[in-house]
């Protein structure tokens, strides 16, 4: 979504709502299952280069697979969203906020360095590939 920089220096403060579809196909860390819900405020902050805040919500189902096991598995996602940003030389350029992008990092921020299932997944044998949280190895 795209917004323009004209309209937000006028009203200095937008409410956006809409469904998000970027993660649907995502192969960097998760899929989420249907559209992120995206509820948030744009405002204008007063300084000297274009600054801007960004508040609200971003929710919805994520697909993960687990770093430790393997084993695919399905997470709430709730992101409270509460980031200041300046514009980017394209932005500028432009006149318009690709708020995409901010909600694209807001996202993969969001999530840990190491996804897991559970706190306590215990991951797999090495040798014989067994998830040790569904049954015991046979390697002993």
């Amino acid at each position: 979504m795209r917004i323009s920089l004209d309209r937000l220096q006028k009203e200095q403060k937008l409410v956006i709502e809409y469904e998000d579809l970027q993660f649907e196909r995502n192969e960097d860390r998760g899929t989420s299952k249907g559209p992120l819900k995206i509820s948030l405020v744009l405002c204008c902050v007063n300084g000297t280069v274009p600054s801007f805040k960004l508040e609200g919500l971003i929710s919805g189902e994520m697909n993960f697979v687990c770093d430790r096991c393997g084993e695919e598995f399905c997470k709430d996602l709730r992101i409270k969203v509460n980031d200041y940003f300046e514009l980017e030389s394209q932005e500028i350029k432009n006149r318009e906020i690709d708020l995409n992008v901010r909600v694209r990092e807001c996202v993969l921020n969001s999530f840990p360095i190491k996804i897991l299932c559970k706190e306590d997944c215990k991951g797999f044998c090495v040798k014989c590939r067994t998830n040790l949280n569904k049954e015991r190895c046979i390697c002993g």
